[in-house]
């Protein structure tokens, strides 16, 4: 019989080898376009083993998959667990605000589970008040003194800093590009600032990543990533929180089956990294409180014929097509300043995303310019403090667009957003 020993984010084996080499096999997946890496031209198979082949371990997230596959296969087993769930939230309150139910719902399902998982909700759903209510409660009952943050980009750093900072009164550490202050009890990192730093053997930093007891990664669909992946093997936290609105490729009717062949290696990793996913909040809950405005979605088809000139699409390579069919798509412009101004003239403000080209982001942005609207293009070249002032002037209805390449995509707070424009 299997017997499974439980810690916090490590699950043991002991058993038959017939059935620990079922274990590997099913803890083994397929890379998507394994391929395209050097390393599989240097011998890899194309596949992350999730089992350890001398330690018998495997991630603690993906205990749910494997209980799954033991019952539908009628294997007997025991499972042993030293995990406690942690109390419920004794207090709504966060600074000024208080907490509303769906969001003290989503804290305790994640105490529940003992302080790891993850936490799968739509944008505006509020995750950086629920990582700041969980970090105040870890704090308040002294199970944690080392609090890291993790967001992808500068833009966000910005913005997750000024909301702790507002939510816990708590001066907030850094880790960006500005400089490293790991002097504070909870510092924000943007990842790969970071990953610069691991990956240079900074000892100031692995010192500091050992001490960390709870690890907080923002949009954590990110946790697929190799700069993830290289955290985690240096900041063995034992609490551990991921949030965002998609953090797997699969849907979550898939996950609820929890059968891992339908799992893409890449979802097996942010549950290997983080845990399993503790609670999902729909679009559609939020909608019925009037905590999330529905949605309407318009499609602009456009005609290539109107502006190609007679050339021939299929004469031109990828690049060249992507250059007519976007970049210099006036169609795409024009159709972009239309819809920005008609937003403008009724007072809402829009954010225009220009995916793939900065140049297309420019072009749009001299439309807009030419157009006398009040507007800013912002890319990763551009002064991150400009951006985060642009960012704060768009939220006081100081600016009518903001143009942003794919910096912008996600994850960036504008309460008073109308408008979002995909132009890809």
């Amino acid at each position: 019989m299997l017997k499974f020993h439980i810690s916090q984010n490590v699950v043991s084996v002991d058993g038959g080898e017939e059935h620990i080499q079922t274990l590997r096999r099913l803890l083994t997946l397929p890379v998507a376009n394994a391929y395209f890496a050097r390393k599989y031209r240097r011998g890899w198979d194309g596949s992350i083993k999730f089992f350890g082949q001398q330690s018998k371990r495997f991630p603690y997230g993906l205990w749910p998959n494997v209980k799954y596959y033991l019952k539908k296969n009628g294997i007997a087993y025991k499972a042993y667990t030293s995990r406690e769930s942690l109390k419920s939230l004794d207090n709504a309150r966060l600074g000024d605000i208080k907490l509303y139910d769906y969001q003290i719902q989503a804290v305790n399902s994640w105490l529940k589970n003992g302080g790891t998982g993850v936490i799968w909700g739509p944008a505006g759903f509020g995750k950086t008040e629920i990582s700041a209510a969980i970090i105040k409660q870890m704090l308040k009952r002294k199970l944690v003194s080392r609090i890291l943050f993790i967001v992808n980009g500068l833009d966000l750093l910005e913005q997750a800093t000024d909301r702790l900072h507002l939510r816990l009164g708590l001066k907030i550490g850094k880790i960006s590009g500005g400089g490293v202050d790991l002097s504070r009890i909870v510092t924000v990192a943007a990842i790969q600032k970071l990953h610069g730093l691991i990956k240079n053997k900074d000892g100031h930093v692995l010192k500091f990543l050992s001490e960390v007891d709870l690890l907080v990664i923002d949009e954590v669909h990110h946790g697929r990533s190799d700069q993830t992946s290289m955290l985690i093997r240096n900041c063995d936290a034992k609490y551990r929180l991921g949030v965002s609105a998609r953090p797997l490729r699969i849907s979550h009717e898939v996950y609820e089956t929890k059968n891992l062949q339908s799992m893409k290696a890449d979802d097996a990793r942010v549950l290997a990294a983080m845990g399993p996913i503790v609670i999902r909040i729909k679009p559609s809950q939020l909608i019925e409180i009037n905590r999330l405005a529905k949605p309407r979605i318009y499609m602009y088809p456009l005609n290539y014929k109107e502006w190609r000139q007679g050339s021939s699409l299929e004469n031109m390579d990828w690049q060249e097509a992507k250059n007519q069919l976007i970049v210099k798509n006036s169609v795409i412009h024009s159709v972009t300043k239309k819809q920005v101004l008609a937003a403008a003239k009724a007072g809402q403000a829009t954010l225009v995303i220009a995916g793939g080209s900065k140049q297309l982001g420019m072009n749009i942005y001299r439309e807009l310019q030419d157009a006398n609207l009040n507007a800013v293009y912002l890319h990763g070249s551009i002064n991150k403090d400009f951006r985060n002032k642009s960012r704060i002037r768009m939220t006081k209805n100081r600016l009518e667009a903001i143009v942003a390449t794919t910096i912008y995509d996600e994850g960036i707070d504008i309460p008073n957003l109308r408008q979002l424009i995909l132009a890809y």
